[in-house]
């Protein structure tokens, strides 16, 4: 179900793209400004908070103050997922930013060892120097360092990695449909008020906006990348450990990267970004994998051979 919502979370990179670059057109402001996705945004966030309290009207009820609470945690912190996102989408590559937010694998495992005192092993910091190097292959290999899109998106990856764990440890204690509709309420709302105060909103003409083809990207954004993926996310997410979670979401850049390629064949990557990119991933194996791990041989105890073997735990 996981390795579902990362289909759809990549397919939503070029559809996102796509619906704020249209935004900012008909604002007339330059690409790049925040009006396109955070417009993009609230219109995607609250029509899927009004799909999901249709499909699940128990997510209306049964509210407590603590429910609250937990709900705006989650809400907010996603909200500083996307935010930094789709900004950063809106000044960068769908490949690019898609593997950038990758980087949630990475930091999840660091926060875990953070919240718990133990120290990164030596695997974890092999690990996190080689993903920075994909970081600075990945981005052209620059070195006057990141551009703004591409900050954007490492922000992004810190702020899901918190949600991550938020939603581990917070989703069990309610109702996944409450905490759900309280998330796509939340990034509504913020989403909705930077794009008030963004420049330009005055001047959108919705007859340039509403086309066939932004409406039909809008309604996929709002069903299958919001609405499906993290209901999908937010149901199941919590039964699996959060850094094998994390893996399994490696499978959104490679997904957007293929979509991107297959609607716009230009957008393909360089062979440094694809290398960038597979260092990226390796540092994820380097983290995630764990190989057999061969116990130091016990002496002999003859008394016991014919019993057979007994490890250090006890256990036959």
């Amino acid at each position: 179900m996981l390795t579902i919502a990362t289909l759809f979370w990549g397919m939503g990179f070029a559809w996102a793209k796509n619906v704020g670059e249209a935004a900012n057109n008909s604002a007339g402001v330059p690409q790049g400004s925040s009006l396109g996705p955070m417009l993009m945004l609230a219109i995607r966030f609250l029509a899927a908070a009004v799909l999901w309290a249709a499909v699940f009207p128990q997510s209306l009820r049964g509210w407590t103050w603590p429910s609250v609470r937990r709900g705006l945690l989650i809400g907010i912190t996603m909200c500083a997922g996307v935010v930094p996102q789709h900004l950063g989408l809106d000044q960068s590559s769908e490949a690019v930013t898609a593997f950038l937010t990758n980087l949630t694998v990475v930091f999840v495992p660091l926060m875990v060892a953070i919240i718990t005192f133990r120290l990164p092993t030596r695997r974890m910091f092999v690990a996190c120097a080689v993903a920075f190097s994909g970081i600075y292959l990945l981005t052209g290999a620059k070195p006057t360092g990141l551009s703004a899109g591409e900050v954007l998106g490492v922000v992004c990856a810190v702020a899901f990695a918190i949600e991550v764990l938020l939603l581990n440890w917070l989703m069990p204690k309610d109702s996944i449909p409450r905490m759900t509709l309280m998330m796509f309420g939340v990034c509504a709302i913020v989403c909705a008020i930077v794009a008030v105060m963004s420049p330009g909103f005055g001047r959108i003409e919705m007859t340039r906006l509403a086309t066939a083809p932004v409406i039909a990207q809008i309604a996929l954004l709002t069903v299958l990348t919001t609405a499906v993926s993290f209901g999908l996310m937010t149901a199941f997410q919590p039964k699996v450990d959060p850094t094998r979670a994390a893996i399994i979401y490696l499978f959104e850049p490679v997904f957007a990267s293929a979509f991107a390629w297959i609607t716009e064949p230009d957008a393909a990557m360089s062979r440094l970004s694809i290398f960038g990119a597979g260092l990226i991933v390796l540092a994820n194996i380097i983290i995630e994998i764990k190989l057999p791990v061969k116990s130091a041989a016990q002496p002999r105890d003859a008394s016991r051979d014919s019993a057979g073997a007994v490890d250090t735990n006890g256990d036959a």
